[in-house]
């Protein structure tokens, strides 16, 4: 279940509790920091439940998945449980809804998550408006809509007749896409035989970027604001 609280910059935090077979009702229990609303942008943390019936990250290094205002307009403050499940349905396909699947990217966009997670310890993400390619400083991914909707597009058009070969595609789709572009000194492009149709997914993700709104910034702790 999910609960709402006002946080002191105008936001609203959300929080998620798993619900006891034998109450309706959080009853003290342990809850996690799932998202924090405002009307222009969202920020998720990606999590999943523990085997201990607790909460772990997601992901090694990504903490914080940062997405603007969406083209359908601001995002309406949550008060209850079922404003909660609105908001939730509001996000794009590639961004998982489901709490008990752990927040973040979908289950088959996995490969995204992990390689921008394998940049550094604390990654942030940005997901907002532009037109020049993916860009990487101080701990901050910066990634267009478009971009990633391109990607997205990409990797799920990768054959899955052989799975194991499917994978080993689109690992390397995500590194050439996300890695490559951001620093290519240090992530060389990956040169491994991939089939033709990933080569032709890759070459349709345009070169499109991302302005870092100040906002996200500030609330990233990236800009002299608070990340809290």
């Amino acid at each position: 279940m999910y609960e709402c609280e006002e946080s002191d910059d105008g936001g609203t935090y959300v929080y998620y509790y798993l619900r006891s077979e034998h109450s309706s009702t959080t009853g003290g229990a342990d809850g996690v920091l799932m998202l924090h609303v405002f009307p222009d942008s969202l920020r998720i943390f990606p999590f999943k439940p523990s085997a201990d019936n607790g909460y772990e990250p997601k992901y090694g290094g990504l903490e914080e998945i940062y997405v603007g205002e969406l083209r359908t307009g601001p995002y309406e403050k949550p008060t209850t449980h079922d404003d909660v499940v609105a908001l939730l349905e509001r996000l794009p396909d590639w961004l998982e809804r489901n709490p008990l699947n752990g927040l973040g990217f979908s289950s088959q966009d996995r490969f995204i998550a992990t390689a921008i997670a394998s940049l550094a310890k604390r990654v942030v993400v940005v997901i907002g408006g532009g037109d020049k390619p993916p860009s990487y400083e101080d701990g901050l991914y910066v990634i267009s809509e478009l971009y990633l909707k391109q990607l997205v597009r990409g990797m799920r058009s990768i054959s899955s007749r052989y799975q194991r070969q499917a994978r080993a595609d689109r690992a390397l789709f995500a590194h050439n896409a996300l890695l490559t572009v951001v620093d290519r000194d240090k992530f060389p492009t990956k040169k491994k035989r991939v089939s033709a149709e990933a080569v032709f997914e890759m070459v349709k993700v345009g070169r499109v970027s991302t302005r870092i709104p100040r906002a996200a910034m500030n609330r990233a702790g990236f800009g002299g604001g608070s990340n809290s």
